[in-house]
Parts: C-alpha cells; sequence; structure tokens
C-alpha cells in the first residue's frame, strides 16, 4: 500500500507539473505581439508618427510604434511605482499663433480593472527639454505635495517648501487624473472622483485649516471637471482637441497677445470617434502668457505612478503648428468584385487618373485598414493635407512634394516603380476648420504576399514650415492586410513600358515631335510580369506605326527574330488629324510580334525595333500598343501601354536667295517724281528686260500641308549709312508698284512695307518652287525726289531690304 500510495503521488505530481507546463505554455502562446508587449488595443485613427519626442524620466517602450506609428507609451513602468515620465516634441509652438492638437489618451492597470493612477498631463512648457516634475500624484509635473507639507511640518514656509520640490516650471498643464489623492493633492476636490483640470504647475494651496491637515498643501486646480469615464472606461481610447487661441491674433495682423484662451474638449463628439456612454465636457482657461517667460514653449505628455501603477499612452492625430498629411486605403479591386465601381478601371491612366479616381469613390469606402486583400489587388491610396489656418503658420506651404515609398511591401506602382510623387508647385494654402484637404491619389498593385501586413506612410516636405526632420511631415499609416488565401484566383498583370525615338535614341518618349516623312525611328518596350506566382502565356505584342518604308530589325531579349515572327498588316487601330484625316488614309500598319517568351511572376521580356517611315503621314497620329495573351488556364488576357504619338513636321517655306537690284548711274540733272527701273541684278550683273519680266526671288516649299502665305517687302533702318536711299536728305526713295494699284507703296528706312507676293494655299504634294516675279508697272523702282541740279547730292546710294514670311490668308499676313 504505501508503494501504490507514492506510486499515486508520483503520478500526481508529474500531472500537476505538466499541467502547470501546458499552462505556462500557454500563457507563453497568448503573450503580446513583441512590438506591442502591453496588448495596447489599435487606436481608432491613424495619424502622424510619434518618433520625434525628448524623454525623461524612465524611457517608456518604443517598440508600438512599429506597429502604430502615432502611438507613444507614456508610462509603462515595468512593474516599477512611485516613477514619472514626460515627453517633449523637438519642435516648440509658437503661443503667439493658434494651434491645434488631437489625440487620444488610454490608460489601464492590467493588474486591477477598478483602480489605476496616478494619471496624465497634456503640457506647454518653457522651463527645459528635459523637464520633469514629481511622482505620484504630482503626475511627472507639478511639485512634491508629500515633501513640502513634511517641511512645513518642520517650520518651513510653506511657498518655500513647495518651490524647492521638483516641478517644470514656466509651464500650463492639463490633467487626466483617474485616482483621488484626498489627503494631499486632491484634497479640495469632490471626496473620490476621477476628475480633468488645468493645473499651472508652480502653484499649490493650503496649507489647510483642520485639525487633521494643518500641515498639509495640495494641487490648486483651475477649471476642474468631474471624469468618472477615466477610471470606469479604462482601457479605452478617448478623443480630446486641445486649442490654443491667442486673445490678439488675427491672420495678417503682428499684435502681441498678452492672454491666450486654451479649449479642452474630453471626448471630443467633432473627432469621429467619440465613445459612446462616455461624458464629454469642454474646458477653457484664460492663460497669461506671462506665465512662460517666452514666446515659445515644448509641448507633450507627462506621466507618473504611485502605490498603484498603469500602463498609459497617447495617440496623435494632428500636430500642433505642422501641416498634417492623412493616408487612407481602399482596396479598388476587392470592391469591384463586390460590384461597386464597375465603370472605372483600375489600370487606366496616369497620376491624374488616380487623383480622378478618388473623387469618385465614396468617402466612406477609404479606410485605415484594408484586409482580405489578395495579390494583384489594385490598392487606391488617398492622402489627404490639411493646412489649417487656426493650426499653422497663417501661410501657404510652398513647394510641396508628397513620396510614397512602397519598397520592400509587395507591392509596386503601377508603373512598375517603387516610389510615387506627387507635387503641388502652386503650394497649399491654409483652410478653415471645415475646408477640405488637398488631395492625391496614389495607386499601388499587390505583387507579393509578403509581408502579410503591408503598413506604410508618405512623407510630404515643403520649403517654409520648420519639422524635426528638416521640413518633413510624416502621413498617418495606412495598413494592408492580406487574405488568408491571398493567391485565389490570381492572374498575371503585365506592365508595358513603352518609348519612341526619332533622334537616334538620344531622347525617348511616348510623343514624337517634329517627324519627316522617311524618318527612322527606334521603339523600346519592356514587358513585366509584376505578380508572383503567376504565368503569362502566348504573347504577342502589337503596336501602330504611320506608314512603313523599311524595318530595319526587331529583337526580343537582345536577339534578332526572324520575319516570320512578326507580321504587318492594315489596321484603323488610330487616330488622326490634320492632312488626311479622313476614312481613306490607308497607309497606317499594325506591327505584331508572336511568340513571345513565357513570363513567370517578376519576369521582364525587353522588345527592340527600329524602321523607317514612309511619305504621305498624317499631322498628327496616335495609338495605344496590346499585348495579348494568356495565364496557365488559357484564360484570354490583354494589356495596354501607354499612348504613342507621332506629331509630324509640317515642313517649311523657304526664301532662295533675292537678288541684289542695280539702278545704274543717274545724269547730273533729276526730275522730280520720276521713277527708274533696275538695270542689272545679281553679283554678275545681269542685264535685266523689263518687257519680258524677270525673277527676283523664289520660294520652296516642302510643306505637307500647302497653307496660304505672303512675303512682305520692306527697307531696314541703318542709321550709320550716310548715303542710305529714302533718308530725309537723299534723292532716291524706293516705290514699289503693283499690278492692282497705281499708287505705289513708298518704302522708308525701318518704315512701310509691301505686299510682293501671295500664295492662297493649294493641295499640292512634294516639294515645290514658285518664282517672285516682276516686269512692267510691278517692282521696286527708284523714285526722284528732287528736281534740278544733282549739284551737291554725288554719290552711291544704297539700301538693305527686308523679306519677310507670313502665314495667313488675310491681306496683312496675319492668320
Amino acid at each position: 500500500m504505501k508503494i501504490k500510495k507514492e506510486v499515486l503521488y508520483k503520478l500526481l505530481v508529474g500531472v500537476v507539473c505538466t499541467a502547470l507546463f501546458m499552462i505556462c505554455g500557454m500563457m507563453m502562446n497568448a503573450s503580446a505581439d513583441p512590438n506591442n508587449p502591453y496588448n495596447i488595443p489599435e487606436p481608432p485613427e491613424s495619424g502622424p508618427a510619434m518618433d520625434k519626442f525628448m524623454f525623461a524620466g524612465v524611457q517608456p517602450n518604443e517598440d508600438i510604434q512599429k506597429k502604430y506609428p502615432n502611438v507613444q507609451v507614456v508610462t509603462d513602468n515595468n512593474g516599477e511605482d512611485h516613477s514619472a515620465q514626460t515627453m517633449w516634441w523637438r519642435n516648440q509652438v509658437d503661443l503667439q499663433k493658434p494651434f491645434t492638437i488631437k489625440f487620444y489618451i488610454y490608460m489601464k492597470n492590467p493588474k486591477n480593472t477598478k483602480k489605476l493612477a496616478d494619471g496624465l498631463t497634456f503640457t506647454l512648457q518653457n522651463d527645459k527639454p528635459d523637464a520633469i516634475g514629481s511622482s505620484g500624484e504630482s503626475l511627472g509635473s507639478y511639485g512634491n505635495v508629500r515633501q513640502a507639507s513634511a517641511e512645513i511640518h518642520h517650520g518651513k514656509d510653506p511657498t518655500k517648501a513647495y518651490l524647492g520640490t521638483q516641478f517644470i516650471h514656466n509651464a500650463l498643464s492639463f490633467e487626466f487624473d483617474p485616482y483621488y489623492n484626498g489627503d494631499f493633492s486632491d484634497h479640495k476636490l469632490p471626496k473620490g472622483i476621477p476628475h480633468t483640470a488645468f493645473i499651472y504647475p508652480n502653484e499649490y494651496t493650503g496649507p489647510f485649516d483642520s485639525r487633521r491637515w494643518e500641515d498639509h498643501i495640495g494641487i490648486n486646480h483651475h477649471d476642474y471637471s468631474e471624469t468618472p469615464s477615466l477610471t470606469n472606461r479604462q482601457g479605452t481610447w478617448i478623443p480630446v482637441t486641445y486649442k490654443w487661441m491667442p486673445n490678439s491674433w488675427t491672420p495678417n495682423g503682428n499684435a502681441k497677445s498678452d492672454h491666450a484662451t486654451a479649449t479642452v474638449t474630453y471626448n471630443d463628439p467633432k473627432s469621429g470617434h467619440p465613445v459612446s456612454g462616455v461624458d464629454q465636457h469642454t474646458t477653457t482657461e484664460n492663460v497669461n502668457l506671462d506665465q512662460f517667460k517666452g514666446d515659445y514653449a515644448w509641448w507633450g505628455f507627462t506621466g507618473a505612478t504611485g502605490a498603484l501603477n498603469m500602463i498609459s499612452a497617447i495617440a496623435n492625430t494632428e500636430i500642433p503648428q505642422i501641416p498634417g498629411v492623412k493616408k487612407l486605403a481602399c482596396d479598388l479591386s476587392a470592391l469591384q468584385r463586390d460590384g461597386k465601381y464597375k465603370n472605372i478601371d483600375p489600370y487606366d491612366g496616369d497620376q491624374n487618373a488616380a487623383n480622378d479616381m478618388i473623387k469618385q469613390i465614396d468617402p466612406n469606402d477609404f479606410k485605415d485598414r484594408v484586409t482580405n486583400a489578395k495579390v494583384g489587388d489594385v490598392i487606391l491610396y488617398k492622402v489627404d493635407t490639411y493646412n489649417y489656418k487656426d493650426n499653422g503658420l497663417g501661410n501657404s506651404w510652398d513647394n510641396v512634394k508628397v513620396t510614397d515609398n512602397i519598397a520592400n511591401l509587395g507591392m509596386r506602382g503601377l508603373d512598375d516603380n517603387d516610389q510615387i510623387v506627387a507635387e503641388y508647385p502652386n503650394g497649399i494654402e491654409p483652410i478653415d476648420d471645415d475646408g477640405k484637404p488637398d488631395s492625391v491619389g496614389f495607386r499601388t498593385i499587390i505583387t507579393d504576399p509578403n509581408p502579410n501586413t503591408k503598413q506604410n506612410t508618405v512623407t510630404a516636405k515643403g520649403s517654409n514650415f520648420t519639422t524635426p526632420d528638416d521640413g518633413v511631415v510624416k502621413s498617418s499609416q495606412a495598413t494592408v492586410e492580406m487574405s488568408s488565401n491571398p493567391y485565389d484566383n490570381v492572374k498575371p498583370r503585365v506592365i508595358l513600358q513603352n518609348q519612341m525615338s526619332n533622334d537616334g535614341g538620344n531622347t525617348w518618349t511616348n510623343n514624337l515631335t517634329d517627324v519627316k516623312n522617311n524618318s527612322e525611328v527606334q521603339y523600346k518596350i519592356s514587358l513585366h510580369n509584376m505578380i508572383e506566382g503567376t504565368e503569362f502565356k502566348d504573347g504577342s505584342y502589337s503596336f501602330v506605326v504611320p506608314s512603313i518604308k523599311n524595318i530595319n530589325n526587331i529583337n526580343v531579349n537582345g536577339s534578332p527574330i526572324s520575319k516570320s515572327d512578326y507580321t504587318v498588316s492594315d489596321t484603323k487601330d488610330y487616330q488622326i488629324s490634320g492632312k488626311n484625316s479622313n476614312t481613306d488614309f490607308k497607309n497606317a500598319k499594325k506591327i505584331t510580334i508572336h511568340n513571345l517568351p513565357d513570363m513567370n511572376g517578376r519576369m521582364v521580356t525587353d522588345i527592340t525595333a527600329d524602321l523607317q517611315l514612309g511619305d504621305n503621314n498624317p499631322d498628327n497620329m496616335s495609338s495605344i500598343p496590346e499585348l495579348t495573351g494568356t495565364d496557365r488556364n488559357r484564360d484570354d488576357l490583354k494589356f495596354k501601354g501607354k499612348k504613342e504619338t507621332y506629331n509630324f513636321w509640317n515642313g517649311s517655306v523657304v526664301l532662295n536667295q533675292p537678288q541684289d537690284l542695280d539702278y545704274g548711274v543717274q545724269n547730273d540733272y533729276f526730275f522730280k517724281d520720276q521713277y527708274l527701273q533696275p538695270r542689272t541684278m545679281g553679283k554678275n550683273k545681269s542685264p535685266i528686260d523689263i518687257s519680258k519680266g524677270y525673277e527676283v526671288a523664289s520660294l520652296t516649299d516642302d510643306r505637307r500641308v500647302k497653307s496660304p502665305y505672303s512675303v512682305w517687302l520692306s527697307q531696314e533702318n541703318t542709321p550709320e549709312n550716310n548715303h542710305e536711299i529714302g533718308r530725309p536728305n537723299s534723292p532716291f526713295s524706293l516705290a514699289y508698284f503693283d499690278l492692282k494699284s497705281n499708287q505705289p507703296t513708298i518704302l522708308q528706312p525701318g518704315t512701310g512695307s509691301a505686299q510682293v507676293y501671295n500664295y492662297p494655299g493649294k493641295k499640292e504634294e512634294g516639294k515645290i518652287t514658285n518664282p517672285i516675279k516682276w516686269g512692267l508697272h510691278q517692282g521696286l523702282d527708284l523714285r526722284m525726289n528732287y528736281a534740278g541740279s544733282a549739284t551737291g547730292k554725288t554719290g552711291n546710294y544704297d539700301a538693305t531690304l527686308n523679306w519677310n514670311i507670313k502665314y495667313g490668308s488675310k491681306a496683312d499676313g496675319t492668320p
């Protein structure tokens, strides 16, 4: 029996040990996320990253920011009692300017769900970057009333006793106090009630006049409000809004304020996430700015524990006097699977198309967190930028550049980049509280299920706001969580990056300019299957050209292909304008490259081509290249590239070297208003037979569209020429005669012009040459300005002529 008892005892011990091991194992498996060891729940809103605080006291655990970037733990204490912590944002606020800060508070005692201590404060202080007060009921901000009371008991002056303890100088706090310290700090408050209040850390109240408390002092509370939810709703995120308004501030004024109004709204109903059943109240304090002994203050939070402890945290959604950036997401592909937004092509267009898309999406479909996303889904991000008038410096945020870095997230931009950028070259103007933010859309495609939780922020940088990161403002965080079956019905998504060049490959674009007949054009195309775990098969790539004279070469992945691997066919898959913009245009050809290599996920196929265009091209032609193929299930697929546009050079009208005209030597006696015609022309002095006419110049026109133009003649002003024809003291002037008019047009230096040729516009092909011919009653004559003797007028007289081509059909040559 003893043996049996011993065996039974050992068995029982074994069972107990095993059970304990199992319990321990269960506790270990259920332990908190290493980035969130205190199991703090996700805040109702995301916000700017809280990674720029300076700390004093017990250093809190900052790992939670890897999970929730806008959350900062204030007290964690690692089980320690009687500790204090403070945290100050690196940028000070200007107390002469308005600001708003919005945040959530969280407090919980994991060991006692009915009691927690001691509390939190939001504090403005112009003390120092590592300012810290006393622990316990002083909440890390105020002086030590217990120590001071003991010194008072031994005869020390109360003011000297309190101000001799550790507190934050030049400060104003707003406290969230869940624990009633009726013997000291909270003696004059209603018994046992958690509360909020404004506190000046340098103030105290007492000593108390009752026999029991005669040596005790307490904290002086301003604008006290009972707040039972601090205790009975512990473990809940409560929204708070803190507004600051200097009494003399105006948007464009420079008047200095001596007071400011601080307004705190607890469980703010305008936050978007007020807590149902929790008391709401607004508290206001008129603050003498002398309290701060300066115009700037650090802002931040303080917290402390005493005999009890707590885990406390804040979640910021808006930072004071810095523009705000908020990032939200929607799974556009998932919404379309649910039957919504069928009219939107998730892949269509460029950045501007994404900006248009966010306007078509119901705002309620944008979330901080997207769940059950699948590989291949298009995620549409909406980035809102807020520059509030009462939370900035009252001016535009200039030269803003918003950048979304999606590297290492298993995502790519629709242009296959891992960074997406939007710019605001005209700045972001300040708006009222109820004003609409500036918004841009970013699109990404999920290419890889890893990481399973895809979290990221955007950064915005402008030129005229100071931040801890040299003008950079981080947005709130947007999260995309993958489905447990991320590859369900996934298909390839091939991105086409197609470009052209008509300058030998020096410049690559989708919009060619100054293309000429018979031009050499080069093409380069990159095909990229972005989606992991998929296969693209049976690929054919096609693109349209205006005309073809010769295909020089086509290469796939660096190797030339044979003529059997591509086809050239007639097509109407294009748009044209200008000449030949009708259904009779038949020069366009579609080139289709067949038998492209299969592409598994993340594989790339490169295509290059070089060809020579033909003649008779339109002014403008555009088309969109396409890639067709199948997936591993032989389902048909089609993908589009970027629009390719050819803008053809129309050619030009060239004035061929006009001839010099020589009017010969005149005798020594003039006849006024006599007109002399030229005798020779050109450098070779070729004789002119006026009766037969002569060609003074010619015009070569190689334009594809021969529109109207005219040629105008004028005389250049050359002041340095003492013998210039047409001067007031010159015996001669130039006069142009036109067959249509008996009155000549007189040309003078710098004044007057005559139309000497008009082309009405004709439908003519190729290069043509049109002469400018003069003869009897038409041409440029030399008019005598004087009558009588030429004494004193001898010499060589000349003039310089300007020939000007004007395009258009009006008489004066204007279009």
